[in-house]
């Protein structure tokens, strides 16, 4: 049975989905192949608005679908920077990967099933899974950090693949959210910062950062250098 807060953001994330009608036809496409979850930073935002009555802009959705099988075609599709499938709707972007192809799977830093996951994001504030439209959830330090509203570390296990957009993401989140860094945290990305100009920053990002970052990225270096 979910906890009162857990009920907050399983509703928030119901409404927010049925009211975009494309999205919610995608996911009862893409569940007839095999259980599906929604994780990342469009249930971070979402609780952040429910918890601390905001409206911040809501991330894209990412979606995790439990099947053997290759993600099933729909529209207008490639593949993106980290194994999965990026759909573009008419309104809406969203990613999908089946389980094995998640990166921290993929490099065995988790087990291969779903409650593992909440263990591989790299900062708890992504820590959360909730299945579709069922609303179970499993997390791991998510609620934590969002009622602290801080950015601690949950997995560190890939922070040397792409430490400038972990570091750029830390950074996001502060500004974004008000949440504070934890000592080792902002530890990372001083460190991340002061051994590159802010040239050779941005180029390491070009393929994997989304756009509309570049204010951030000068923060960075005037903040952390």
């Amino acid at each position: 049975m979910l906890s009162p807060t857990e009920h907050l953001v399983t509703n928030a994330l119901e409404s927010y989905i049925y009211s975009r009608k494309d999205v919610s036809t995608f996911l009862d496409h893409l569940s007839t192949y095999g259980k599906i979850y929604i994780f990342g930073g469009v249930i971070r935002d979402l609780a952040y608005n429910a918890f601390h009555h905001d409206n911040v802009v809501v991330s894209d959705i990412d979606v995790i679908i439990d099947t053997e099988d290759f993600v099933p075609p729909y529209g207008e599709h490639t593949r993106n920077s980290f194994g999965g499938y990026k759909f573009q709707l008419p309104n809406d972007t969203l990613d999908v990967w089946r389980i094995k192809d998640t990166l921290a799977v993929k490099k065995s830093i988790v087990q291969n099933k779903i409650e593992s996951i909440p263990k591989s994001t790299v900062f708890t504030a992504n820590s959360i899974i909730i299945e579709w439209p069922t609303g179970n959830l499993f997390q791991d330090g998510f609620f934590d950090a969002l009622s602290q509203r801080q950015i601690t570390f949950q997995c560190k296990d890939y922070l040397e693949l792409y430490p400038e957009l972990q570091a750029l993401r830390a950074v996001t989140y502060v500004q974004k959210l008000g949440f504070t860094l934890t000592k080792d945290v902002h530890d990372f990305v001083a460190r991340t910062v002061r051994k590159q100009t802010e040239s050779m920053f941005r180029n390491k990002l070009k393929d994997t950062a989304k756009r509309g970052r570049s204010s951030v990225i000068k923060s960075m270096f005037n903040d952390f250098a």
